[in-house]
């Protein structure tokens, strides 16, 4: 029997959680925040604050969605 080659993810990384905020902006048709985005994420003060920002930039793509902003649900 094979082995299963499951991918491990390093959370404490915010590479994998700056990847997670552009996958949402993707997904939930929200590309407007990409730039405010890059721009506060150009001057975080260290990894924790990436984090933290990429995660608040994720939930704004979701309310975007959900909120029905024109062009999200295109």
């Amino acid at each position: 029997m094979a082995k299963s080659r499951a991918r491990m993810v390093d959370y404490s990384d915010p590479r994998t959680h700056i990847v997670g905020a552009y996958d949402a902006f993707d997904k939930y048709n929200a590309g407007h925040l990409k730039s405010e985005f890059e721009e506060k994420l150009n001057n975080v003060s260290g990894p924790d604050e990436a984090i933290s920002l990429s995660g608040k930039y994720r939930r704004m793509a979701r309310a975007h969605f959900e909120a029905g902003h024109e062009g999200a649900r295109q």
